[in-house]
């Protein structure tokens, strides 16, 4: 609710959806509608909706959340914030809508490699 007033008190209720859990059918709807993926968590286990929004050619903001810096190796479109400054976040989100179409999509060709197609045409391969 805290933060449902707070976007209402900045006026921006028109452009800020907090949805909350969406079923995998919607799941792509909501992420190809989306300009960037952010994710302010402290504490995350594997998060798989942050490969899912890299997988979209989304750029992403997050925190060092649990093992995130690990996570996203060698991806120029998602930006980590180590201690939580909110000044570097904001400067990641404005600085991640700044990325070009072209660079995001070479990381969705890097992670389709990594889909369920391909994994079992590995396996079957190494059978």
């Amino acid at each position: 609710m805290e933060i449902e007033n707070y976007i209402s008190s900045l006026f921006l209720s028109h452009k800020i959806i907090l949805t909350g859990w969406v079923s995998h059918g919607v799941l792509p709807v909501y992420l190809n509608a989306a300009d960037v993926y952010i994710m302010g968590s402290y504490v995350e286990g594997l998060s798989t909706s942050l490969f899912e929004a890299v997988a979209y050619g989304k750029p992403a903001v997050c925190t060092n959340f649990s093992s995130a810096q690990e996570l996203i190796t060698n991806n120029e479109n998602v930006y980590v914030i180590k201690n939580h400054n909110i000044d570097n976040f904001v400067n990641a989100v404005l600085k991640s809508r700044t990325i070009p179409k072209e660079k995001l999509e070479i990381h969705v060709k890097k992670m389709q490699e990594y889909s369920t197609k391909y994994l079992i045409e590995s396996i079957l391969n190494k059978w």
